[in-house]
């Protein structure tokens, strides 16, 4: 048996953060350990595992493996960085691992499956596809939003309390096994159909427990599916699109398209508001003043960003290379900069509220503003209006006694537009 040198386990210390744990001995008897594998491509990996005994991971590019034994059940991170981000499959092998959390690591596979003692697994936001835990009869909380997982079997896995599925492509789910669940369980932004959403209702328990809630919101069946059926099992439904009696008032919505790897976003207004980035949602109370929000991606994509409101009156979204901008459904909409993207078109018909409108430096061909009988502010200069396009956009101008300016600076028609 070989010893760790010295100096390589005060290295090892160093690269582990937390107190969770001691270097230990090497061992090659690892038959009878748990095993997990996980397989990445990004070029610095840092994850937390939690048990006990001892634990070894083999990074699979040469490097020294890790030895360490943990203490009193603690969570211990593991960091390593690799000399380039190709494809590599990482070996954990454990005496008694109970937790894994690699949230964020780029995986594009995880096999769990020849760890029966796992009770905790948290793996969001990463690139899966499948997730196996049929054999992980221990575990009590799962959370694997956030990937492309197109199914999941939760039948042998009793004992879980607490699910996060949300944000993946299921097209189905069965949690009649899972008489334990409780609190809030995350079902959304999947494929869900109506059908698919009212049979899953049909799996909840009836248990008597204190909080029982569970999100469907973003489904295409979260509109036209029956709440009432887990309503019944003493269930609260999140996300439901459709009218209850008592349910009148619908949010505002906004939704972008755009394959740019991240976004710069400042909204205005008030109440709750939730932006669903596509990988993940960010969800804040706006106070009448702007607020920045800023999120980058994991690659670059087409993705479509939704933002969902009580009372949104403004939206700067300006320089994020957006494709489409849907804003039939922000009726409150005050103030719009969406300028230097790559828009062809701009439907602004159903805001009429709008005052102030910055679309320059897009690819319009056109302008109709005959709808929006308030604005005060024009900026459409740097697109591809010609002259009929200008003199089109210039009669659907109102003619209401405000101090009213627009500017049409760098169009092809510009020079030959009719501006009386």
């Amino acid at each position: 048996m070989k010893k760790i040198p010295i100096f390589l386990t005060f290295a090892l210390m160093i690269m582990v953060l937390g107190c969770g744990g001691k270097g230990i001995e090497s061992s090659n008897e690892a038959d009878s350990y748990s095993v997990m594998t996980m397989t990445t491509s990004v070029q610095m990996i840092r994850f937390e595992l939690q048990g006990s005994g001892t634990v070894t991971i083999d990074w699979s590019d040469g490097s020294e493996s890790v030895n360490w034994e943990f203490i009193d059940n603690n969570w211990t991170m593991f960091t390593h960085e690799f000399t380039d981000a190709t494809p590599r499959t990482i070996t954990i092998t454990g005496d008694n691992i109970t937790g894994l959390n690699c949230i964020r690591s780029g995986l594009t596979s995880l096999d769990v499956s020849r760890n029966t003692a796992l009770t905790v697994l948290f793996c969001s936001y990463n690139l899966l596809t499948a997730l196996d835990v049929s054999q992980n009869v221990s575990l009590t909380i799962l959370g694997c939003s956030n990937n492309e997982i197109t199914a999941l079997d939760l039948s042998q896995v009793a004992a879980l309390i607490s699910l996060d599925c949300g944000y993946n492509q299921l097209t189905e789910l069965d949690v009649s096994r899972n008489i334990a669940l409780n609190d809030e369980l995350h079902f959304s932004y999947n494929q869900l159909t109506a059908d698919a959403l009212n049979a899953l209702f049909s799996t909840l328990h009836s248990n008597d427990f204190t909080k029982k809630e569970i999100h469907i919101g973003g489904n295409p069946g979260s509109a036209d599916c029956d709440p009432s059926i887990a309503e019944a099992k003493g269930w609260t439904v999140e996300g439901f699109e459709g009218l209850h009696l008592d349910k009148v008032e619908v949010d505002q919505v906004i939704s972008m398209t755009t394959r740019h790897d991240a976004l710069n976003l400042h909204l205005q207004g008030s109440g709750r508001v939730t932006i669903d980035w596509g990988d993940e949602s960010t969800i804040i109370t706006l106070n009448d003043g702007w607020t920045e929000f800023n999120h980058d991606f994991i690659k670059s994509s087409l993705r479509t960003i939704t933002i969902t409101g009580e009372n949104i009156t403004g939206l700067e979204c300006a320089h994020n290379d957006l494709i489409s901008l849907d804003l039939s459904r922000s009726t409150a909409l005050t103030h719009l900069g969406c300028s230097e993207n790559q828009l062809t078109a701009l439907d602004i018909s159903q805001n009429t509220a709008l005052a102030h409108l910055n679309c320059h430096s897009n690819q319009l061909t056109a302008l109709d503003l005959s709808r929006n009988t308030v604005l005060t502010y024009i900026s459409a200069g740097f697109n591809p209006l010609t002259a009929v396009a200008l003199n089109g956009l210039f009669n659907s101008l109102h003619s209401n006694d405000f101090e009213k300016f627009i500017y049409i600076i760098d169009c092809p028609g510009t020079a030959d537009s009719n501006k009386s």
